[in-house]
């Protein structure tokens, strides 16, 4: 549809000449031009954050003395936000400039505020400070003697009073008596401030001296009249003190027991859990005192304190916050005294009962379940109920939720009057039973991490509590979380010793064996390998899971092989009926010899032959192929397989005494002689034939680490040695007497320390005397890298003066951890040191090339005449299961560039120590030559340090066009203070040279 104007408006419009901006003359700007108005202006205030604190605080005192409230006010703010967080210099003005202000001002709320600041500086302050500021506002003369007149600052004043009491800088006898009053005026204030601040103050000053016995009940008494204030908050500073005064012997009376079980069902729940937590104190203090129970109506009634402290927290395990509820469940399982009946309790939710035994106490009867146990329905009337709904409601069932009547009970006693309610009282209350199982069923998992933790500690003393707790323990195996199901497998391996595992509870057990989760894994075959089963159907089932877990998770062959051997031996007489199912004997037939190299039949023949260790018969079954095989895995792996006496015997018959004698000497001695000719090599004229010799003594040392796993680690070591050796010679011959380019050795030096800081950290078990040689050689080639520097670069002398001393500090440092060093190693610190500090004093000398040059070359590092322990030198090595290195190169990981990837990573690590695990880090290389470094958190790594689960992030800040290579590699990072960070690759086998790493496709795309 077209627009069209109206006829009568046919005219053209005018045009409306608009001005051209550019000849606009801007008025504003010609005014602020003019002199006089520049003149006029007046200079910017800097901001408070370049100002001084103590000139911030002298515009406040100011501004106070002159009664500008609402500057004064503005000025404290920007204090607060800007210097207070910061406060570093000028700390005492600045307190004196606070508390000034604080006497001098006449409003109430700015005081307040000074004095809250004055506390935030003192909680950081040393003792000095404290000393001059109590002087101050205890002073009696002064506009300081007024403060404590001043109501609304009773609260400020005595919280910096307590702050000082707690930290010990002032004496309680010190506090003067207006002091006192003012703290008990605090009491009776309408301001639950001002009644908190009372409390802590009591609390302080009767705990910061020896306290006798008149002070601690009078404020035992001030505390228990406190709990009852209308206040949450007053009411939670009372029951602190309390708590503070439970950890004084002899600080709480039994008289004070009642009031803290009241506050259990307080409408705040950290009192809650404070109260709680004083229970505890007070049923471990004094168990078996007897007080009135809590669950009977009688005065009569004695029960332990112990079990009424108990049976109190087991109600607290249903309360409606989850903080009390955790905190509940965590403390039942820190009770050392419980009666049986109690715990018993806790994993049945029947109800139970209290009875009166002979001599009048009550005790606690569990109601079992019985078709005796009546249930009375109410009696009503109601003529609109149809005849059917009567009938029902008459009727009378036998439930196990009882109210405790039985047939053919006692009577009561003539005269007495009984009625329905004080039945249903004696009843202990829903809480108290089947606590654990309420917890166990949480919907929270903090709540039954706690249930299973205190399930598993009490159990573990109580062998008869121990066999009731496996079924409900066994259940937690199926939780959806991961940390559940790690703290049930962990609390259920020790109670494995008080019984036997039925099939239900191992086929429920063993579906652990399926987890995803390396760590669930590992915990359940140590709980198989402590296990006693019922039945060989038991077994049968277990072996069965094991194997089918070595087929879906190889990368756990070690650990399963080793949960094989223990439970082998455990129950060898299931397995003598289970032999010829697991090897495939036929009872005519002979059976074909297996392939050795198969792991499932490994992993079958180390569970047989550890079970005919302990159990002869076993040997008579097994094929004579089965018996050289045992020969082989007694040789590869003596800590899996155990010697079968008969075995033995036989083999050492056979050999007879001049085999004996034939026999070659032990293995370290192979290595000790490998070390010797290590030693004779410098008897060689030439260094051509020097290396030629050490080149064959490192041949020989991979082959022995190739062939003999046990001592893989000593001749890898043995190895670098060599190699070491041959560097600081070759690096000697070329920088100090001039063999080649000098320029090319600079580069030679830095990889020689690389070698040098592998050999120092890929390795443990090393001797003291070995380890002061490799920082001996460590400090010097870095000396001799230091020396080519300065030949090249003489006018950096003072910077390579300064490095020389870090050099010799840091060995000087690393030797104090290792090991003292030797003769000739402290004779070339001392010639260098020596010059320096000459060359200091006397500006005019200086260390020279050619001197320098002859002190190295007349010090160079020798090897040591012997090498204790050879064969406990072990490879730092690690074995990456997780990302699969198949699985990972064939399907590209991708992910929006710019943006973090997250990898997973999991690893067994073997022979690292603490140091180890936090120089750890995971090395991630990229395919344009970046590097960059990911260090797993703590919670990562367990506490037995041998296995790492992490998520390493990975990132490229661009778009690749196709999929590259990302190598990961695990790796330890050697530090020093005066050379660079140096990567140390793990390996990736006790036997191998190979870095411990896993290659993965990765293709970073733009954002769609």
């Amino acid at each position: 549809m077209v627009k069209t104007e109206p006829r009568g408006n046919l005219l053209p419009k005018k045009r409306k000449h608009v001005q051209d901006v550019s000849f606009v003359p801007d008025i504003k700007r010609v005014k602020q031009d003019f002199p006089e108005n520049s003149a006029l202006r007046r200079p910017t205030a800097l901001p408070f954050a370049k100002r001084r604190a103590v000139d911030v605080l002298n515009d406040v005192l100011s501004r106070l003395q002159g009664g500008d409230r609402q500057i004064a006010s503005i000025l404290l703010r920007e204090f607060s936000i800007e210097h207070l967080p910061t406060l570093t210099e000028d700390v005492p003005e600045i307190v004196n400039l606070i508390i000034t202000s604080a006497s001098v001002t006449t409003y109430d709320q700015i005081a307040r505020q000074l004095l809250r600041m004055l506390l935030c500086i003192m909680q950081k302050s040393d003792g000095s400070l404290w000393t001059s500021v109590i002087q101050r506002l205890l002073s009696e003369v002064g506009k300081e003697a007024n403060l404590f007149t001043r109501s609304y600052l009773d609260d400020g004043l005595l919280l910096l009073l307590t702050e000082a009491l707690n930290s010990g800088e002032v004496s309680a006898d010190c506090i003067p008596v207006r002091v006192l009053r003012c703290a008990d005026r605090c009491l009776h204030s309408t301001s639950h401030g001002c009644r908190c601040a009372a409390i802590g103050f009591h609390v302080a000053r009767v705990m910061s001296r020896r306290p006798d016995s008149t002070s601690l009940l009078v404020l035992e008494k001030l505390l228990c009249q406190m709990t009852t204030d209308m206040d949450s908050r007053v009411r939670l500073s009372a029951i602190e003190g309390l708590s503070m005064l439970s950890n004084v012997e002899d600080g709480l009376t039994i008289h004070t027991y009642n009031t803290v079980k009241n506050l259990v069902g307080d409408s705040h729940r950290q009192v809650r859990i404070i109260a709680l937590r004083i229970l505890l104190i007070f049923a471990n203090k004094m168990p078996a005192f007897l007080i009135a129970s809590s669950f009977s109506n009688t005065t009569d009634a004695k029960l332990q304190l112990c079990d009424d402290a108990f049976s109190i927290v087991c109600d607290a395990v249903n309360d409606q916050e989850v903080m009390v509820r955790t905190e509940a469940a965590t403390i039942l399982g820190q009770f050392l005294t419980v009666s049986d009946a109690f715990l018993d309790q806790t994993l049945d939710k029947k109800m139970m009962k209290t009875v009166q035994d002979a001599s009048g106490r009550e005790q606690v009867k569990k109601v079992h379940q019985s078709r005796f146990a009546i249930t009375q329905a109410p009696q009503r009337e109601s003529r609109w109920k149809s005849h059917y709904q009567g009938q029902q409601r008459q009727k009378q069932y036998a439930s196990d939720w009882s109210s405790g009547k039985e047939l053919n009970a006692r009577c009561p006693p003539s005269g007495s009057n009984t009625s329905p309610q004080d039945e249903t009282e004696s009843i202990v209350p829903r809480g108290a039973c089947g606590a654990f199982v309420s917890a166990l069923e949480d919907e929270f998992m903090s709540v039954r991490r706690a249930a299973v933790y205190s399930l598993g500690r009490l159990a573990a003393n109580r062998p008869a509590f121990a066999t009731t707790a496996l079924d409900h323990l066994s259940d937690m195996f199926n939780d959806e979380i991961v940390e559940v199901r790690l703290d049930a497998i962990a609390a259920l391996t020790p109670l494995i010793v008080h019984g036997e595992l039925q099939k239900e509870q191992l086929e429920t057990v063993l579906k652990c064996l399926d987890d995803a989760i390396l760590d669930s894994r590992q915990a359940l075959r140590e709980l198989l390998s402590k296990a006693e089963f019922a039945d060989a159907e038991c077994m049968r089932v277990c072996s069965r899971a094991l194997l089918n877990c070595l087929h879906r998770f190889p990368s756990d062959k070690n650990q399963i092989y080793r949960c094989l051997s223990e439970v082998g031996a455990r129950h060898a007489v299931f397995v003598h009926g289970m032999v010829r199912e697991l090897l495939g004997l036929h009872l005519v037939y002979d059976t074909r010899e297996q392939q050795i190299d198969d792991v499932f039949y490994i992993a079958k023949l180390i569970l047989i032959l550890n079970a005919a260790a302990n159990y002869e018969p076993i040997v008579s079954l097994l094929p004579e192929c089965v018996l050289k095989h045992y020969r082989f895995l007694r040789a590869a792996a003596p800590d899996l397989v155990a010697p079968i006496k008969v075995l033995e015997k036989s083999s050492a018959i056979s050999r007879g005494p001049s085999s004996l004698k034939e026999q070659p000497a032990t293995t370290s001695d192979i290595l000790v002689n490998a070390y010797e000719r290590l030693q004779e090599v410098i008897r060689e004229p030439t260094l051509a034939d020097r290396n030629a010799l050490r080149r064959y003594i490192v041949e020989d040392a991979n082959a022995i680490s190739a062939f003999n796993e046990p001592l893989a680690g000593a001749a890898r070591f043995i190895a670098s040695l060599c190699e070491i050796s041959s560097a600081l010679e070759s690096l000697t011959q070329v920088v100090l007497r001039g063999g080649g380019d000098i320029t090319d050795a600079a580069n030679t030096v830095h990889q020689e320390l690389v070698r040098v800081r592998c050999a120092e950290y890929q390795f443990a078990g090393i001797p003291p005397q070995m380890a002061s040689f490799l920082v001996e050689a460590g400090m010097f080639l870095s000396l001799l890298e230091l020396l080519v520097e300065l030949t090249t670069s003489p006018e950096r002398y003072a910077q390579i003066v300064l490095s020389i001393r870090g050099v010799i500090a840091d060995a000087q440092n690393r030797w104090a951890v290792v090991g003292a060093p030797c003769d000739q190693a402290l004779a070339l610190i001392s010639a260098i040191l020596e010059i320096l500090d000459c060359a200091q004093a006397d500006g005019k000398k200086i260390l020279s090339i050619g001197t320098f040059g002859h002190l190295l070359a007349t010090h160079a590092p020798f090897l040591p005449d012997s090498f204790p322990d050879i064969g406990n030198i072990r490879s730092k090595w690690a074995q990456i299961s997780e990302p699969n290195r198949d699985v990972a190169v064939e399907k590209p990981l991708r992910f929006v560039a710019g943006l973090p990837c997250a990898v997973r990573l999991v690893a067994s690590l073997h022979n690292l120590d603490e140091n180890d695990l936090r120089n750890l880090r995971v090395q991630v290389d990229y395919p344009n030559n970046t590097r960059g470094y990911f260090r797993p958190p703590a919670t990562d790594i367990p506490k037995e340090g041998d296995r790492i689960s992490s998520l390493v992030l990975i990132s490229s800040s661009e778009a690749w066009s196709d999929a590259a290579d990302v190598t990961l590699t695990l790796v330890l990072l050697a530090s020093s203070s005066s050379q660079k960070l140096v990567s140390v690759p793990l390996l990736d086998s006790p036997s191998g040279a190979q870095p411990s790493s896993v290659r993965l496709r990765a293709h970073p795309m733009t954002r769609t």
